[in-house]
């Protein structure tokens, strides 16, 4: 199978990639990294050179997009890479007669993080972020659907897992790095809020888990088994190194507690995944072992 990933050099496309390539399968993967094989972006999107250089693919995995610290920064250039290069690569698809389409979306465009939520539940996203991929998934779901192909849209929660590529590595505002970083230079984990937030963590292997489910699923929750408050999570971060390390790692919370059901409980209705055993362990474990790659 010959497959092409958009956003191939970023945290999560380095794994789809991987994985990919370990099948067997012939994988190209495009983006605005010199490191990918086609290398462009939006502003030289050409879908009629792209289809003499491709010829033939069977499917598209797209998980390139603005992510949510940076997409302050020029909102413009996050409509046209969140949103309109969804469509152009859905268009180069069509002519391509792809039969399948994974498109990477995200958790946040639910607009809430609390109370039981599935595939099923309304999405009201609060942020561009959030809007950005909710529109995403809209062409996707339309064009796919109007032009019969098999289409899997993956809503991870809030990932972790060792990156691929320490030395590229840009996500270390994402919550489990934060707070590993500080454990590891400060033997203190700060949280400015009230830490009583729940999150749901699922790890990178988790998403690759959802990939093999496109034909025959079209939306999934990528969630874990790990649900706590981000209070919660800090200490378990803290715990382990402690533990494995013979650190004295501290939670420090700054917020102001305040009452509330903040309970989170993720799931899907009508799917075959099933998240892995908690790894929570593992992650810390394997990250240490590379703090001086990701800690400078």
């Amino acid at each position: 199978m010959k497959v092409l990933v958009c956003g191939a050099t970023g945290y999560l496309g380095q794994e789809l990639t991987n994985h990919y390539r370990s099948q067997g399968h012939d994988v190209v993967t495009l983006g605005r990294s010199p490191k990918n094989d086609i290398n462009l972006d939006i502003t030289n999107f050409n879908i009629t050179k792209l289809i003499n250089v491709l010829v033939k693919i069977d499917l598209v995995v797209h998980c390139a997009a603005i992510n949510e610290v940076e997409i302050a920064k020029d909102i413009v250039n996050t409509y046209n890479v969140n949103v309109v290069l969804t469509r152009l690569l859905i268009e180069m698809a069509v002519k391509l007669s792809v039969s399948s389409f994974i498109y990477v979306s995200t958790f946040h465009v639910y607009g809430t993080s609390c109370g039981e939520i599935t595939e099923k539940n309304k999405m009201h996203p609060i942020n561009d972020y959030g809007l950005t991929h909710y529109l995403s998934e809209e062409i996707v779901r339309v064009s796919c659907g109007r032009n019969g192909i098999d289409f899997l849209i993956l809503r991870p929660t809030n990932i972790y897992g060792r990156p691929s590529d320490i030395s590229s590595f840009n996500r270390k505002s994402l919550v489990p790095f934060q707070f590993l970083e500080q454990a590891l230079m400060t033997n203190e984990i700060v949280i400015n809020s009230s830490g009583q937030q729940y999150r749901n963590f699922v790890s990178v292997k988790e998403v690759v888990d959802c990939l093999k489910f496109v034909g025959s699923e079209e939306i999934i929750n990528c969630y874990g088994e790990l649900n706590t408050s981000i209070e919660d999570f800090a200490h378990r971060i803290g715990g382990i190194v402690n533990e494995e390390f013979d650190k004295n790692v501290k939670v420090r919370v700054c917020g102001k507690r305040v009452p509330g059901n903040y309970a989170l409980s993720v799931s899907n209705t009508n799917s075959l995944y099933q998240p892995r055993r908690e790894c929570l362990k593992e992650f810390v474990v394997d990250m240490v072992g590379c703090k001086k790659q990701w800690t400078k």
